[in-house]
C-alpha cells in the first residue's frame, strides 16, 4: 500500500469533522502550521496536533458566534426600542412642565444650554424644541401634522392642567421687591429687596426671554449713578433730575409710568440718549422701533417689549395713541379670537415707553398728561461723539454704572414708605417714589425734593403750551379760579353768565385784553368744556349742571 503524505492525512481529517476542502488553501493551513509546530514523523504525531488545533479552532468560532448573536440582538432591540415620530412627541408633550400665564397664555418649561427657560406653547421657539427632541430620538424629522398636533396637545394639556404662574419680561415688581433677569447665558436674576440688591439664581421666578433681548452686565457695587449724565449731555438741572428719576423708576411694574419724550432739534442726540437709558433697562439687539399704523401690530409691540423705544416720531394715528395712554396706565385691550366666534383675546400691557422725535408727534391732552418731555438743544461739533466711541467707554463702565442704579431703586423701595408730600403730577404714585429716588441719590448736585417739585411744575408748563399753544386762555382761567375760589372748600361755584360776567370784570383789573376771553357765556361754556383735561392736570375739577336760572359751573380744586 502507498504510503499517506502529511496532506492526504490532513484531508481525511478534515473530511472526517465534516470540513469540505474547497481548495489547497484550506489544507495548506493545516499543514503549514503542523509542520512548524514539530517535526513529524508519523501519522498519530500529525492526528494529535491537528485534534488539538481544532479544539482551538472551534473554540475561537464558538466565541465569535457568541459575540455576533449578542451584536445581532442588541441591534434588534436597539431597533425596538426607537419609538415612532408621533409615539415619542406624545410621550414628549406629557412629561413637559405645561402651565398658563396671569394672562391665561400657555407656556412650557424646557432644558436648554443645562438651564430651564420659560417658552409660550404657540411660539416659533417652542416648535424648534419639539422639533429638535423627537429628530433627535427618533433618527427621523418630525413631519408638519406631528408639530401641529404636539402643539396643539401642549397647549390644551397647558390650559386643563391648571397651573398658573406668573411670567415676566426682563423685570417685575413684587411690593417692595424687585426682580431683574440679567438674560445671561445662564439663570442668574437681579434681587432688589430689604434696602439692598444681589444675584441670585433664577429657582421659582418665571421670566419669558425673546430673541430680541441682549443680555445685561452682572453688576458690581460701589458706582455712582451721576456719572451716567457723562454719556447724555444734559445740561439743565430739573432734567437730569427728572431723567434719573424715571430711570430707576422704570422698574417699578406695579405703578404707572410717564412716557420718556426726548423732543429736539435734529443733532441733539435724542436716539443716543434714549438708546443709552434703554441699555440699563432693557438693552435690545436693534435700535427703536416705528409706531404701527395698524392696532394689533401696535399692541403687539407693546405687549413683547418691555420697554418699549420709538425713535423719530412724526405723527401717529388716534387708535394709537389710545393704546399709548392703555399702555401707561394698565390698560387692556380685547378682540375676537380666530376662528372663534365667542371667544376674546385680552391683552394688558402697563410699560415704560421712551419716545423720540424732533417736533410733538402728539398733543392730545390725555397722552400729554401721562408724558415726561425733555427737550434737548443741538450738540457743538466738540460736543460730540462717535457712537462706537461711546459705546465702547459705556461697557467699561457699564456694570458698576447699573450697580449704582440698583442701589438707589433699593434704598427708594424702603424711603417711599416714608414720603408724605403729595406732588402735584397726573401720575401721583410715580412722582412719590420719584422724591424717594431723589432722596436715595442725595442732595449732593443739586438732586433735592424742591427742585424735583420744581422740575414737575415745568413739565406741567411745558404741557400747557404743548396742548393749548398760543391760547391764552386756559392760563387766565386758572389765574382767575385760584384768586376766586372758596379758600375753605377750595371750590368756585356760579352760573355760566355769572362766571362769564366776573371773569370779565377780573380780566379788565388785570389789564387782560377781551380779546383773549371767550365773548359770551355760551362761548365760555364751550371754551371751559374743551378744556376740561387741561384743568384736571392742573388740579381743577369741573362739573356742569342744567338749572331753571341757566348752567352751573362748578369747580373743585383736588390737588
Amino acid at each position: 500500500m502507498k504510503e499517506k503524505t502529511e496532506k492526504t492525512i490532513i484531508d481525511d481529517l478534515l473530511e472526517e469533522h465534516g470540513i469540505t476542502v474547497k481548495d489547497e488553501c484550506h489544507t495548506n493551513v493545516f499543514t503549514q502550521n503542523i509542520s512548524n509546530a514539530n517535526s513529524i514523523e508519523n501519522t498519530i504525531d500529525i492526528k494529535s496536533e491537528f485534534e488539538r488545533q481544532m479544539n482551538e479552532f472551534e473554540k475561537r468560532n464558538n466565541a465569535y458566534k457568541l459575540k455576533k448573536s449578542a451584536k445581532n440582538k442588541t441591534a434588534v432591540d436597539n431597533k425596538k426600542k426607537v419609538k415612532k415620530p408621533t409615539e415619542f412627541a406624545i410621550e414628549l408633550v406629557n412629561n413637559l412642565d405645561l402651565f398658563v400665564d396671569q394672562y391665561k397664555t400657555p407656556f412650557a418649561t424646557i432644558t436648554y444650554k443645562k438651564y430651564q427657560i420659560d417658552i409660550p406653547v404657540e411660539g416659533e421657539m417652542f416648535s424648534d424644541y419639539l422639533e429638535h427632541e423627537i429628530s433627535t430620538a427618533c433618527g427621523d424629522m418630525p413631519s408638519d401634522s406631528v408639530l401641529t398636533r404636539s402643539v396643539k396637545r401642549a397647549k390644551s394639556q397647558a390650559k386643563i392642567r391648571g397651573n398658573v404662574r406668573a411670567v415676566h419680561k426682563r423685570f417685575f415688581q413684587d411690593g417692595d421687591k424687585v426682580v431683574i433677569d440679567l438674560c445671561q447665558d445662564n439663570d442668574l436674576v437681579v434681587e432688589v429687596c430689604d434696602g439692598d440688591w444681589d444675584v441670585v439664581r433664577k429657582g421659582g421666578y418665571k421670566f419669558h426671554r425673546t430673541e430680541e433681548m441682549e443680555p445685561m452686565p452682572t453688576p458690581c457695587a460701589g458706582g455712582d449713578i451721576h456719572d451716567i449724565l457723562s454719556f447724555l449731555k444734559i445740561p439743565k438741572l430739573h432734567d437730569r433730575i427728572l431723567i434719573l428719576v424715571w430711570l430707576v423708576c422704570a422698574f417699578l411694574s406695579k405703578i404707572h409710568r410717564p412716557i420718556l419724550l426726548f423732543h429736539g432739534s435734529p443733532g441733539s442726540s435724542k436716539t443716543t440718549a434714549a438708546t443709552i437709558l434703554q441699555k440699563f433697562i432693557d438693552p435690545l439687539s436693534h435700535g427703536g422701533l416705528y409706531v404701527a399704523s395698524k392696532d394689533d401690530d401696535m399692541s403687539l409691540i407693546l405687549e413683547n417689549y418691555a420697554v418699549p423705544f420709538f425713535d423719530n416720531l412724526s405723527n401717529i394715528n388716534q387708535s394709537c395713541r389710545d393704546l399709548l395712554c392703555q399702555a401707561v396706565t394698565d390698560g387692556a385691550r380685547a378682540k375676537r379670537k380666530h376662528y372663534a366666534n365667542k371667544s376674546l383675546v385680552v391683552t394688558k400691557y402697563m410699560k415704560p415707553i421712551i419716545i423720540t422725535a424732533i417736533e410733538l408727534p402728539y398733543t392730545a391732552p390725555d397722552l400729554l398728561d401721562r408724558t415726561l418731555p425733555i427737550e434737548l438743544v443741538r450738540l457743538t461739533s466738540s460736543e460730540r461723539e462717535s457712537m462706537t466711541d461711546l459705546m465702547a467707554e459705556l461697557k467699561q463702565n457699564y456694570a458698576v454704572i447699573f450697580g449704582a442704579i440698583l442701589t438707589v431703586l433699593a434704598k427708594a423701595l424702603i424711603m417711599v414708605k416714608d414720603v408724605k408730600t403729595k406732588p402735584n403730577f397726573r401720575l401721583l404714585d410715580w412722582a412719590r417714589y420719584g422724591l424717594a429716588v431723589v432722596e436715595a441719590i442725595g442732595p449732593e448736585k443739586g438732586f433735592t425734593e424742591a427742585n424735583f417739585v420744581a422740575a414737575l411744575h415745568n413739565v406741567k408748563n411745558s404741557l400747557i403750551l404743548m396742548t393749548h399753544g398760543n391760547n391764552p386762555f386756559p392760563q387766565h382761567i386758572l389765574k382767575f379760579l385760584e384768586e376766586n375760589k372758596d379758600s375753605r372748600l377750595q371750590t368756585y361755584s356760579k352760573t355760566a353768565n355769572q362766571v362769564y360776567q366776573e371773569l370779565q370784570s377780573w380780566a379788565q383789573k388785570n389789564r387782560i385784553n377781551a380779546k383773549e376771553l371767550p365773548g359770551s357765556d355760551s362761548a365760555l361754556s364751550r371754551e371751559l368744556t374743551k378744556h376740561t383735561q387741561f384743568l384736571e392736570i392742573n388740579g381743577w375739577n369741573m362739573v356742569k349742571k342744567s338749572t331753571n336760572k341757566g348752567t352751573l359751573l362748578s369747580f373743585t380744586k383736588f390737588v
